[in-house]
């Protein structure tokens, strides 16, 4: 699959769609899309979160769709998602409670950020057994 015809995909013909499976190289024509027009929007912070925003829900169909094609379940990405959005709610919360000062604040981001980082790639590497994968 090239370049565009994965953005089409993504994007026109399975914007929010988690059924199916998804190519090794739809997913990663996507994902480049995705960071190139988020990095080229960043200089502008509305474009910004309304290109996140509209990126978002095509982000997460297609990696549920390449986990699926993986032979994991797609219901794993949600604990991707999850996971992180409540670490960091309980780093906000300690910090309003504890009146951390920036440093510390900074630091503890800093770790939860690795961890939530790394949390991925020790599912993958945890994980046993014969998986299906697409011949791209």
């Amino acid at each position: 699959m090239t370049f565009i015809e994965s953005v089409k995909t993504c994007l026109l013909r399975k914007y929010c769609s988690c059924q199916g499976t998804a190519s090794r190289s739809e997913f990663w024509w996507f994902t480049l899309f995705t960071a190139a027009v988020v990095f080229l929007t960043s200089f502008v912070p509305v474009l910004c979160v309304l290109a996140v925003l509209g990126l978002l829900f095509p982000q997460l169909g297609v990696s549920v769709r390449r986990l699926q094609d993986a032979g994991y379940s797609g219901k794993v990405m949600f604990s991707f998602v999850f996971i992180p959005v409540i670490l960091l709610s309980f780093i906000l919360f300690a910090t309003m409670m504890l009146h951390w000062n920036s440093e510390t604040f900074l630091t503890v981001s800093g770790v939860t950020l690795a961890i939530c980082l790394l949390y991925p790639i020790f599912f993958f590497l945890r994980s046993s057994g014969s998986v299906h994968r697409s011949e791209n």
